[in-house]
């Protein structure tokens, strides 16, 4: 333990000790203090909810454990001011200096400027870094310098950029650790007892912490990657890479991801494996996906308050209680989504094509448009119904995902009684189809009056955003 100068590494969504910059740059300066502070009160209405607060308790648990391997500790704070429980951090360690990675959320970004205002009018240099994203969000622009404003663009010039994403650096080989014995830890707490007996039902889905991260990068790239463009829509298998949640809390860094496919994508070239190359170049557009959400995020600061489409403001949104709660409980009647959201209570995760099912049910009011059969698209042989309810687990192929239209004997035969052991729909789909068009008509129709008024001058425009 150094009882001389020391720097702080911020750990926040970063929650590993391979390729993170801040921590490399801690370790290069000298003695390091390696901080947590947990002020969820912080996001407002964004705050972590269960699953999320579950898998962060162990995530931290790991790393403070691999931490403790290379000779330090991670101190824990509970706080509901970051910027003031870092600088308390800093009078009781006599740091000089604070590292850590960037966040691109509007939250965030306002508490990262604030803390490097603050700590260094109190004399603490203060660096960060990019651990989150290959590309950082101001580098990446058109022609005439301005963000992209379509993900097709903007991922064609993040490939083809004149510079590959840097390399992931290699965890520490030991640290130096600062003083702490006048930096008293807080004992956080994530999950109350009304909690713990859902969450007992997590671990058996997930192992939370950065070594697991890689080992399960590391199945993936090995096993289901292969084959990813022909299974990637199936939500009856595993056939993604499970990897959002770890790359969400930063367990494993996006530049490791990246560069790792890339190494197979370059040996299914040479062996001239066109499945694989298939394979490789949709995975990576969904790694492009993830980062135009932060890119959208850092450039439409405001896009979580307000639609950047100016006529969605008048779309009368409908607020049901009873279908919301139906749609939380999996209990709509539409067996895909019932099957999602059931499984999202049991594992906190949800197959990416499930996800778009579930939110576009719930977005719009559970206004199910297109034929209702959406499932044989996702789940052709109804096994992930079949999991996730099993009270239609008995039920045919030929009706797992339209029950309401089975013949009364087929139900009686699977042990079905609708509206009884499994609902009835809660809107039909006709039903939903004409409520959502003369929603579309009303919100047009608002529009178009907003606009006269503007133009008229009896109404102040606040403009396409």
């Amino acid at each position: 333990m150094s009882g001389g100068a020391c720097s702080i590494v911020w750990f926040r969504r970063d929650l590993r000790v391979e390729d993170n910059p801040a921590l490399a740059a801690g370790v290069r300066a000298g003695a390091v203090v390696a901080v947590f502070v947990w002020a969820p009160e912080e996001e407002g209405h964004y705050q972590p909810g269960r699953v999320s607060r579950w898998w962060l308790k162990h995530s931290l648990a790991h790393l403070d454990s691999s931490l403790r391997s290379l000779g330090t500790c991670l101190v824990t704070k509970r706080s509901s001011d970051s910027v003031s429980s870092l600088l308390e951090v800093v009078k009781s360690t006599g740091a000089t200096q604070l590292f850590f990675n960037h966040l691109y959320d509007p939250i965030s970004l306002v508490r990262d400027h604030r803390a490097k205002e603050v700590l260094t009018a109190h004399g603490v240099a203060v660096r960060s870094f990019n651990a989150d994203l290959l590309y950082e969000p101001w580098d990446v622009n058109d022609a005439q310098g301005r963000p992209f404003t379509t993900f097709a663009a903007f991922w064609e010039k993040c490939l083809s950029m004149p510079y590959d994403p840097e390399a992931p650096l290699l965890p520490p080989k030991r640290f130096i650790s600062g003083d702490v014995t006048s930096c008293h830890p807080d004992q956080l707490v994530f999950e109350d007892e009304s909690e713990k007996g859902s969450n007992a039902l997590l671990a058996r889905a997930w192992s939370p912490g950065w070594s697991n991260a890689d080992k399960a990068l590391t199945t993936f790239i090995n096993g289901p990657l292969l084959e990813y463009s022909k299974n990637r829509r199936k939500a009856d298998s595993a056939t993604t890479s499970c990897l959002s949640p770890r790359l969400h809390f930063g367990e494993v860094s996006v530049r490791k991801v990246f560069h790792l496919i890339r190494i197979k994508q370059v040996l299914w070239a040479n062996e001239g494996n066109e499945a694989g190359e298939e394979s490789v170049n949709l995975f990576l557009k969904s790694i492009g996906l993830r980062e135009y959400s932060r890119y959208f995020s850092f450039n439409h600061p405001y896009s979580h308050e307000r639609p950047l489409l100016r006529h969605l403001k008048f779309f009368p949104w409908v607020v049901d209680e009873g279908y919301f709660k139906a749609w939380r409980q999996g209990r709509t009647g539409y067996p895909l989504v019932d099957a999602g959201m059931r499984e999202l209570w049991a594992t906190g995760w949800l197959h990416d094509r499930i996800r778009v099912v579930v939110s576009s049910f719930f977005v719009k009011v559970c206004s199910f448009h297109g034929d209702g059969f959406e499932g044989y698209k996702f789940d052709p042989h109804g096994e992930y119904v079949r999991r996730w309810l099993p009270e239609l687990a008995r039920l045919p192929t030929d009706w797992i995902h339209h029950p309401w239209n089975a013949p009364e004997c087929v139900l009686q035969a699977a042990g079905i009684e609708l509206g009884s052991n499994y609902p009835l729909p809660i809107v039909g789909i006709d039903a939903a189809k004409d409520r959502l068009q003369e929603a579309l008509s009303e919100m047009w129709q608002l529009e178009a009056a907003s606009r006269a008024a503007i133009e008229n001058g009896t109404e102040e425009g606040l403009g396409d955003y």
